[in-house]
C-alpha cells in the first residue's frame, strides 16, 4: 500500500505574497524621515561630520614596515636604521597595521615592500601613506596607546 503525500500547490497566492501594510507604511515613513533630515542639514548649512582630515604636514617621513626575525614588525627608516623591533608578543598593533598594508598591497597585486610615509599633522594626529595603493590610515582612531608608538617613531 503505498501513501501519497497531500499535493501542494506550485504557486502560492498573491495574497499570501504581500508585503504586511504595516511593514510598508514603516518603511516609508523612514524614506520620509531621512528626506526630513537631510533637508533640514542642507537649509541650515550644518557642517559635515566626517570631512576628510585636511590638517597640515608637520612632518612627515619614508619608513619601512617589514617582518622581525621572531615574527614581530621591525620599521626602519630609508638608510636602514632600525626605528622600532618588536618581538612577536609584544608586536600588538603595529603587526595589525602591517598585516592591514600587506592585505590592501595583496588586494592591488603589489608583490614587493615599497616604503610608506609616516606623517604628523599639526592637530598632532599621525597617520600613514601607502603611494602605491593610496591607501591611508588615521593611527590616532585606535586609541592614544596604539598612536603613542607611532608618535615615538616619528618623534625618534
Amino acid at each position: 500500500m503505498q501513501i501519497h503525500a497531500p499535493q501542494r500547490p506550485l504557486r502560492v497566492s498573491d495574497a499570501d505574497q504581500l508585503i504586511p501594510k504595516v511593514l510598508l507604511r514603516a518603511m516609508l515613513g523612514l524614506v520620509l524621515i531621512t528626506l526630513a533630515l537631510v533637508g533640514y542639514a542642507v537649509a541650515t548649512d550644518r557642517p559635515h561630520e566626517a570631512q576628510v582630515h585636511t590638517a597640515a604636514v608637520v612632518k612627515s617621513m619614508l619608513i619601512e614596515i617589514k617582518d622581525g626575525p621572531d615574527g614581530g614588525t621591525r620599521i626602519t627608516d630609508m638608510e636602514g636604521n632600525l626605528l622600532s623591533d618588536t618581538s612577536r608578543k609584544a608586536s600588538g598593533f603595529l603587526s595589525v597595521v602591517q598585516n592591514a598594508l600587506a592585505f590592501e598591497r595583496k588586494q592591488h597585486g603589489i608583490t614587493e615592500n615599497p616604503p610608506v610615509h609616516l606623517i604628523r599633522f599639526a592637530d598632532g594626529r599621525i597617520g600613514l601613506r601607502d603611494d602605491a595603493t593610496g591607501w591611508k590610515i588615521n593611527l590616532i582612531g585606535f586609541g592614544q596607546d596604539n598612536a603613542r608608538v607611532w608618535r615615538e617613531i616619528i618623534d625618534g
